[in-house]
């Protein structure tokens, strides 16, 4: 992957856009290609990175997205714990649209897991 180098940097806009660590890119598309160890490498740097910045809001989405990640590839607990923590910053921060996103991954889950 091209972008491989840039996975510890944090992607920005001019103006007012952020996007966060680069390895949360990354790890969305290894997931889609199936990829769940990359996947998962990649989302621990991610979040390794988003809890350098502080940066909250992008921490728990790079939680969100492993999280679902994992409980595709039948890892309950973990992706349990993950979208916990992700709900929880969403609920702080009143991210409310995101806090139900999550609630809709974790309710079925909890009852067919």
């Amino acid at each position: 992957m091209r972008c491989l180098p840039y996975e510890r940097l944090y992607a920005m806009a001019p103006v007012e856009s952020i996007f966060g660590a680069v390895a949360r890119g990354l790890g969305e598309l290894a997931a889609m290609r199936d990829r769940p160890d990359d996947a998962a490498r990649h989302f621990e740097v991610a979040m390794e990175v988003e809890r350098h910045m502080r940066a909250r809001p992008f921490l728990a989405h790079a939680q969100h997205e492993y999280g679902s990640m994992l409980l595709d590839h039948g890892d309950g607990d973990r992706a349990k714990a993950l979208l916990d923590d992700a709900l929880a910053t969403y609920r702080e921060l009143g991210m409310h649209t995101w806090a139900e996103r999550v609630q809709a991954l974790t309710e079925p889950a909890r009852t067919s897991r």
